[in-house]
């Protein structure tokens, strides 16, 4: 949250204007001026020269009696320094997704042992 927090106020100072919460219904990338024009659910049609989207991620999870209720229990989808300070010391399982490897190495560093769990047939 605190890292939030200073991209929001850095962005702030060099001018950047935000939208929170609005949905975009448009996008249109045809203009010849150089600008995008936004369709934004009030009504507004506000035009810039960048959009960043940041739609975050969806994880595949397996198909697992209860993993709802071990989610931020035990179960994570992220190795981020959060969930390698809760590590710490432990044995880890990572799965073998896209990310999985990278994942893998940084905890690591924090872990006690890492193993990694691949399905038999995954595409190597």
């Amino acid at each position: 949250m605190a890292l939030a927090a200073r991209a929001y106020a850095q962005a702030r100072k060099f001018g950047a204007e935000m939208l929170i919460p609005v949905e975009v219904k448009g996008l249109d990338c045809s203009r010849e001026d150089g600008f995008f024009g936004l369709r934004l659910d009030d009504g507004r049609r506000p035009r810039t020269r960048a959009v960043v989207i940041t739609s975050g991620a969806c994880y595949r999870r397996p198909a697992i009696e209860n993993l709802a209720a071990f989610e931020g229990r035990g179960v994570w989808y992220g190795a981020s320094p959060f969930e390698a300070k809760l590590c710490a010391g432990h044995e880890v399982i990572v799965g073998g997704g896209n990310s999985a490897g990278q994942a893998a190495v940084f905890l690591a560093n924090h872990a006690a042992k890492v193993r990694m769990l691949i399905k038999e047939d995954a595409q190597l």
